[in-house]
């Protein structure tokens, strides 16, 4: 797409800027709605070119495609129901969402099955503190940055 997503938290929209950093558009508006954004804190996209943003304030994870269009929304219930996500990360078909509140790691199918979630609060080992971003590295890990512990788990 040769674009930059940028997350604008306290505007409540994804800015777009193309690769000289020239603004180009902006996706969302502030609300609970279809395609509306609450404090959007991390930006990812699937290898179909969907985008997926983690919305602090709605609690939840809505996927969009690149104009700003509606496809799905998930994580606002049941098992897999989120408290304050903060970061996503995508491989293959998982999506693994930071959950700030919850200290831990949420797991969903992209289709937002719920899979999984590891991690609880505290400072040992699987346990984390408000942790905030997440991603891979080549070695294949995860990697969360563990915010209040401050360190880098993986």
């Amino acid at each position: 797409d040769n674009q930059v997503y940028v997350c604008d938290h306290y505007n409540h929209r994804i800015q777009v800027f193309d690769l000289d950093l020239n603004f180009v558009r902006s996706i969302g508006s502030r609300g609970k709605g279809r395609g509306e954004l609450d404090a959007p804190d991390d930006v990812k996209f699937d290898t179909a070119g969907n985008m997926y943003v983690a919305e602090w304030d709605n609690e939840r994870v809505q996927v969009m495609d690149t104009s700003g269009q509606f496809i799905r929304v998930f994580g606002q219930e049941g098992e897999g129901k989120l408290r304050a996500p903060s970061g996503l990360h995508i491989v293959n078909k998982y999506v693994y969402v930071s959950e700030l509140s919850g200290h831990c790691i949420v797991v969903y199918e992209t289709s937002g099955q719920f899979v999984t979630s590891f991690g609880r609060y505290g400072k040992e080992e699987g346990e984390f503190r408000d942790p905030f971003c997440i991603t891979s590295c080549v070695d294949g890990f995860i990697h969360v940055c563990d915010f209040v512990n401050k360190r880098v788990r993986y």
